[in-house]
């Protein structure tokens, strides 16, 4: 199972009210920044790809919103786990599921926090953190089956909304032969490296707003 997200890369970005400045939308962390963030060794190297949404299905554009940039980090030849970040203007992630996607994971955390003894897994993918601007990020699953697992997390921007997924694949079907040898994992988990990232994004939105 790959829980391939296809993206949209749009050529010019939304403004504020007619002759105000339009908004500033901050670029994608480069391949080894998310390599280091997320804990793989020096070593290791990861390919950062920006995703089209030419051929994206109805579903996945509803889920979405509507991005800005998205851009994907893997190193299929040596690791099964992948990782998608996706910027989409401010108030369009989930489409009309908005609200409903935070209930969702509240309600998931909760239950979670119910449970006598949970596992690891399920206590570091449903969370819901603070971030240092004082908004907050909220974690789910969004797949899970034989073929693989598949982690994401979101956060509703001032100037955008920001969601990171984390994909690990498990190699269903894959004749032995072909499957990787020793896979690296990362050593972070995604709550860390979403943290990372969203500290990133919102340096840019500082620099600009200096004089």
């Amino acid at each position: 199972m790959k829980l391939k997200i296809l993206l949209c890369l749009a050529l010019v970005l939304s403004g504020l009210l007619p002759g105000c400045k339009p908004r500033h939308i901050p670029s994608p962390p480069s391949a080894d920044q998310v390599r280091e963030w997320a804990g793989f060794p020096a070593g290791f190297q990861l390919q950062a790809t920006l995703e089209s949404m030419t051929n994206a299905d109805n579903e996945s554009q509803s889920m979405i919103g509507k991005p800005i940039w998205g851009c994907t980090y893997a190193n299929p030849k040596r690791s099964l786990a992948s990782f998608e970040i996706i910027v989409c203007k401010r108030g369009t992630l989930w489409g009309t599921n908005r609200t409903q996607a935070l209930k969702m994971v509240e309600k998931q955390v909760a239950l979670m926090r119910s449970l006598k003894s949970p596992d690891e897994f399920v206590k570091k993918a449903f969370q819901i953190i603070p971030l240092p601007n004082g908004r907050k990020a909220y974690f789910t699953v969004l797949g899970f089956g034989p073929g693989g697992t598949g982690l994401v997390g979101f956060s509703y921007e001032h100037d955008y909304d920001l969601m990171i997924g984390e994909d690990f694949d498990a190699e269903h079907g894959r004749p032995a032969e072909k499957q990787i040898k020793n896979p690296i994992s990362p050593a972070n988990d995604l709550p860390v490296i979403f943290g990372k990232v969203e500290t990133f994004l919102d340096a840019q939105q500082n620099v600009r707003g200096e004089p």
